[in-house]
This record gives structure tokens, C-alpha cells and sequence, in this order.
């Protein structure tokens, strides 16, 4: 199936991250989720943000990297595909694209922020500016690909299984009653 990946990473606002032990808990996330995309594994660490992408050979992704901009200022961790760009979107123009990813880079180079309201697609990812020190977290509208996130103290971890985030020793483990609640009722009680 082209487009089974999947994504995790850790984001620090004290811009404090401990490396490589925060690297490492990023590969453990990544490893739990390796039946996502269990050819390609690629990372990206800087002082604000750790990133991890697992992928099939399929998604021509760089083996042991996050997909970035020529300049890697610009990196994105990626999971699904995008449907035909080619009926007047934002994507016509006649560019090539090796990986859905670079398209995505390129489209918010051009674009800013305000691209996602136009993809087409079943996908989730995490892209991070490091010039703007800014990282959206983004999936489609109806949640085809998964995306999960935990905002602990001065970091917000994400992946996209639930599993991937419980490979962070200071995650509680403990089920939040109102939250199940809020699962299979919410939407009847407000």
C-alpha cells in the first residue's frame, strides 16, 4: 500500500531538548510504529524539535533523513499520499516531485501555512521552519492518518500511534475517565 508510514517527534519550548537521550526516546517511538513503514527510517534533531519518519521504499523518501528544503531550513516528517494535483490546484505549474513530501516543502515555501486548506489527500505530518522556529502538526480533514500529541510541561510529543507516545517514560499511564466520556459522548452534550 503506498503511503503507510508513520511520525513522531518531540517539541520543546524552553528550546532545551537533551540530546541524544531525547533523540533516543524519538527512535523508540519510531521503532514501535516501524510496522508503519518498516523499509525507510529517517531523523532530524535540532535544539526545538526532534523528528522521526518511518516509511515503505515506495514513498522514495532519503533513507536516514527527514525530507527537507534545499537549504534544510525547512523539514518535514510525513505519512500518505496526496490524490492528482493536476485540475487547477495550487499544485499546477508542470514541477516534478520525487516524494509527496518535497511537494509539500515547496508548497509552503510558496504558499505559507495557508496551502494545507487546499491538499487533497490521506496524510499527516509535522513540518518544522527552523528560520521562523515554527512546526505545524497537520492532517487531513477527515483523519484518515492518524496524528496523537501530548502537551507535558515545556515539550508537546507526538506520533502517529498512541503507542509511540507511551514510549516516553513520563507519559501517565493511567485512563482519564472524563476523557472516555468525552470519546463516546461528546458530541451528544454539547
Amino acid at each position: 500500500m503506498i503511503g503507510l508510514g508513520g511520525i513522531s517527534g518531540i517539541l520543546s519550548f524552553n528550546k532545551n531538548l537533551r540530546i541524544p537521550r531525547d533523540l533516543q526516546t524519538v527512535k523508540s517511538m519510531c521503532k514501535v510504529i516501524r510496522h508503519r513503514g518498516p523499509d525507510i527510517e529517517g531523523y532530524y534533531s535540532s535544539t526545538e524539535v526532534m523528528l522521526g519518519n518511518v516509511s515503505k521504499k515506495a514513498e522514495k523518501l532519503p533513507v536516514g533523513k527527514v525530507p527537507s528544503n534545499k537549504n534544510e531550513s525547512i523539514r518535514v516528517a510525513w505519512d500518505g499520499q496526496l490524490w492528482d494535483q493536476n485540475d487547477g490546484g495550487p499544485l499546477e505549474g508542470g514541477k516534478h516531485y520525487s516524494n509527496d513530501a518535497q511537494m509539500v516543502i515547496d508548497l509552503y515555501q510558496e504558499l505559507g501555512s495557508h496551502f494545507v486548506k487546499d491538499l487533497d489527500g490521506s496524510f499527516a505530518f509535522a513540518l518544522f521552519d527552523e528560520e521562523k522556529e515554527h512546526l505545524l502538526l497537520i492532517r487531513d480533514r477527515f483523519g484518515s492518518k492518524p496524528l496523537y500529541y501530548v502537551s507535558m510541561g515545556d515539550k508537546v510529543y507526538f506520533s502517529s500511534e498512541i503507542k509511540g507516545i507511551l514510549q516516553v517514560p513520563s507519559i501517565p499511564r493511567e485512563v482519564n475517565p472524563e476523557a472516555v466520556v468525552d470519546y463516546f459522548f461528546g458530541e451528544f452534550l454539547y
